[in-house]
């Protein structure tokens, strides 16, 4: 059965790989979005260049791919990737109805990870086209 998320990156199957740290790499995410569905990367601990190569690496590959940031360690790497040409982005421990915004405004999907039927309601204030729960 398909949906408007899986519309929306043309996935051919309702699978999301969650941005586990470390274990999500490029390879993984890589083979997931082969696989149908969307891959995945963490990063909140990733440095600029290490980031860029990423988003290189995975436009060259032609694959669905989300970017996680942690907001409660800060909004400075999300912005380094505004004009990266991302296909989504997905906040996590935080909302920031600016940087949903900015990557709305540049083509990005956003998605905001909340845990509560509250913070639901305000990311969906807040912009995000996608809430996980």
């Amino acid at each position: 059965m398909r949906n408007r998320f899986m519309d929306w990156f043309g996935l051919s199957a309702p699978i999301v790989q969650a941005p586990i740290g470390s274990a999500a790499n490029v390879a993984l995410a890589r083979a997931v979005a082969r696989g149908g569905g969307m891959g995945s990367l963490a990063m909140t601990w990733t440095e600029r260049d290490d980031g860029m190569a990423k988003v290189a690496a995975l436009k060259a590959a032609s694959v669905p791919y989300f970017f996680n940031f942690v907001l409660r360690f800060g909004t400075e790497k999300p912005a380094w990737y505004r004009e990266a040409g991302l296909p989504a982005i997905t906040l996590s421990w935080g909302i920031d109805a600016g940087l949903i915004a900015d990557f709305k405004a540049a083509g990005a999907r956003t998605g905001v990870q909340v845990g509560s039927a509250a913070g639901a309601r305000a990311a969906i204030a807040a912009g995000a086209d996608v809430v996980l729960v």
